[in-house]
């Protein structure tokens, strides 16, 4: 059984290379403690796609390929601040 099997509000979560999570992980309390209003954005070096949080680069996307039909991405705040990781999500 995956996630995608039950996802029923149609949903993407993105992946992001854990080692880069981890490596910034003060980086991203930062943010969350620093700022009121989240704003995710898909930002390229190179080729190569990374997710920055308020103009702070996150980590790189490893799933990026299967965003295409997707438009808004968000952050689930609620998961980070009950669990303590980060989850962001793609809508269509």
């Amino acid at each position: 059984m995956t996630l995608n099997e039950y996802n029923y509000n149609n949903e993407l979560i993105l992946k992001l290379n854990k080692i880069e999570v981890q490596k910034n992980s003060e980086k991203i309390s930062e943010v969350f403690k620093d700022y009121e209003i989240l704003k995710p954005k898909i930002v390229f070096n190179g080729s190569n796609p990374y997710l920055a949080l308020n103009h702070i680069i996150v980590a790189e996307i490893e799933n990026y390929s299967s965003l295409e039909t997707f438009s808004k991405i968000y952050v689930d705040e609620d998961y980070y601040y009950n669990y303590g990781e980060l989850i962001i999500k793609c809508k269509k």
